[in-house]
């Protein structure tokens, strides 16, 4: 009876050996293929963040680019509101000369009423209207280019339009 026995127990053991090697060698594959494509997506993903990484420092170049173009104009928009302050200035002096000139020239007698002479005053006037008015314009000059400034540095999405919309 043991003589059939053993056959059947070794055939037995023989094919649950075979059936659990060939369930290794398959899960074996199995885990192959998954490694595999883990490095594939490894690979693509580290492609892909290599690439937004080098669009997003092409971006930034562009923006600084930007940035400086736009300090550059506004340095330049400084410098020409500085020459027409000079301007002006220069022609304020030639205006108090002028009124000055014009006031020796005519040496009026003050009027009988008046308690002060004209000249001094149009002069002084001359000079509160001249010193509120540069100031004025220097405000404004600034306000201006730094508005300026603003808008061309402004960052913008590369795929709106070049007014933002």
């Amino acid at each position: 009876m043991f003589d059939r026995l053993y056959p059947l127990l070794l055939a037995a053991a023989l094919g649950a050996f075979s059936g659990g090697w060939l369930m290794h060698q398959r899960d074996q594959a199995r885990l192959t293929d998954c490694q595999r494509q883990m490095a594939v997506e490894r690979e693509r993903a580290a492609r892909d963040l290599a690439q937004a990484q080098q669009r997003a420092h092409e971006q930034t170049i562009a923006l600084q680019r930007e940035v400086d173009h736009a300090q550059s104009e506004a340095h330049k928009q400084r410098q020409a509101a500085s020459r027409a302050a000079v301007a002006a200035r220069t022609e304020l002096e030639r205006l108090r000369a002028t009124l000055q000139a014009a006031h020796a020239a005519l040496r009026l007698p003050a009027h009988p009423g008046a308690s002060c002479d004209a000249g001094p005053v149009c002069t002084e006037l001359l000079d509160e209207c001249a010193s509120r008015y540069q100031a004025l314009a220097a405000d404004a000059d600034q306000l201006t280019i730094d508005v300026r400034a603003l808008i061309a540095a402004w960052p913008r999405n590369p795929q709106e339009g070049i007014d933002g919309r």
